[in-house]
């Protein structure tokens, strides 16, 4: 029998990979729910440039049904909540993070929370350990770049357009240093390929 499953997610590097952990507990026939429950503020201002396009490919790699939910005034956990009342979902996934604001707010775990109002619904917290690889606090944020090959090298170009045809990618520079190191995520014919850049220049793929 298949189920609706549903991670609800924000954006960040938390939120794509809780995306993939999720993908990971469904059933061969179940039906995956993506809910981005998009904070509107300037501090996830960068967030929207460059994590919304990864959120949006896995979405599609994972055939899902995909929503955008804005975050303005109502509470994320309510959007969840009548979210999943309208789709009939069977199973929520939400991260770590995500519970302990909702703790704050509701003054009220959100397990009590959610199962009150979903008491037929299956709730899975993902610790964040599990929900993130520690590798990312490495890195910085994300940067929305472009891979051109120059003088037979891949490397890292951030003035050419979008239109030039150059492969777009999305770079994480290595906090530790002052120049181009890091990794990047290449969108190559419908995949998302990551690869080590070494001063500005990208390992072959």
């Amino acid at each position: 029998m298949s189920r609706n499953v549903l991670v609800a997610v924000g954006y960040g590097v938390e939120g794509e990979q809780l995306i993939n952990r999720a993908y990971d507990m469904l059933l061969p026939e179940d039906k995956f729910h993506i809910l981005l429950l998009d904070y509107q503020n300037e501090d996830h201002a960068y967030n929207k440039i460059v994590d919304l396009e990864q959120i949006e490919f896995y979405a599609d790699k994972y055939n899902a049904v995909y929503e955008i939910r804005e975050i303005v005034s109502r509470r994320a956990v309510d959007h969840v909540i009548e979210y999943a009342k309208v789709k009939d979902i069977d199973h929520v996934i939400i991260g770590e993070t995500k519970s302990a604001v909702v703790s704050l707010v509701l003054q009220v775990s959100p397990v009590q929370y959610l199962m009150k109002h979903l008491p037929n619904v299956l709730l899975t917290i993902v610790p964040y350990n599990l929900a993130v690889d520690s590798d990312y606090f490495n890195y910085g944020r994300g940067e929305k770049v472009f891979v051109v090959k120059a003088n037979g090298k891949f490397e890292i170009d951030r003035s050419v357009k979008e239109e030039s045809g150059a492969l777009k990618a999305i770079f994480y520079k290595d906090n530790s240093t002052d120049f181009d190191t890091g990794i990047i995520y290449i969108f190559i014919d419908n995949s998302l390929k990551q690869v080590k850049v070494t001063n500005g220049t990208i390992e072959d793929f």
